[in-house]
């Protein structure tokens, strides 16, 4: 008898597990019908929400407009290298050291014909005297009196540039290499721009900023051709030195 009734429970329990496991196996097969659907959905919705979260983390990371918590999280208040208050202007800089240059070496030789190589040195509070002059009109979309530009050893100047009516202090921050062209001219070679706190890509900054800066240059130029003949240039730690010629006309005046 009790042979029988271990038999009975061993039978039960084997049907127990038998059942289980059509039941487990039923389950599966419902679930992977229905499996691919919702994996498409997931996979959507997160794909959704990963680009509005990166875009919205880009667009945090300008400071130009605010972005509920992502600001807080990706956006950092930018700053110059350092502060640079301007004094004389270039066109005033390079009259007083070229009129003391000129003077020098007239009385050295006793006459006109003198050496006309020429090593310039620009501060970078002239350089950003002159810039805040040059674009003036510009207060509609910058803090102009705040606009500098620094000397950044060893070949590179940082324009800085804080954004007029911005609630979080954005600014352009530009980092650029001056070399001297062919012909003679300054030429400012952009190596990368933020805005805020995000690195804009070459293509972007071109479209942005070639146009701006090549103004910018030609202004320059216009100005200091009429001093001298440019050959090259060098960035030293708060300082620019332009090396050239003096132009005969100077030597007239």
């Amino acid at each position: 008898m009790r042979v029988n009734k271990n038999q009975e429970i061993q039978d039960v329990k084997q049907e127990l597990k038998k059942t289980k496991k059509q039941l487990s196996a039923e389950i599966k097969r419902e679930t992977k019908k229905g499996h691919p659907v919702l994996t498409c959905l997931i996979v959507l919705v997160l794909a959704i929400v990963l680009v509005v979260g990166w875009a919205g983390s880009l667009v945090a990371k300008t400071g130009l407009v605010e972005v509920p918590v992502l600001t807080q999280m990706f956006y950092e208040v930018p700053e110059p290298v350092r502060e640079v208050v301007p004094t004389q202007t270039f066109e005033e800089a390079m009259s007083d050291q070229l009129t003391e240059l000129v003077n020098e070496r007239i009385q050295q030789i006793g006459g006109a014909d003198i050496d006309r190589s020429l090593s310039l040195d620009l501060e970078e509070d002239v350089l950003t005297a002159s810039l805040q002059v040059l674009l003036s009109n510009q207060d509609k979309y910058f803090e102009t009196s705040k606009i500098q530009l620094a000397s950044v050893a060893p070949d590179r100047l940082e324009l800085f540039m804080p954004l007029a009516n911005n609630e979080l202090d954005s600014a352009l921050t530009v980092s650029l290499v001056p070399l001297i062209d062919q012909e003679g001219m300054l030429d400012l070679s952009i190596q990368s721009l933020h805005v805020g706190s995000l690195k804009l890509p070459n293509w972007i900054v071109g479209l942005i900023l070639n146009r701006p800066l090549d103004l910018l240059t030609w202004q320059l130029n216009k100005n200091m051709s009429q001093y001298a003949t440019w050959e090259s240039v060098q960035v030293h730690d708060k300082v620019l030195t332009l090396i050239g010629e003096i132009n005969v006309n100077i030597l007239e005046l």
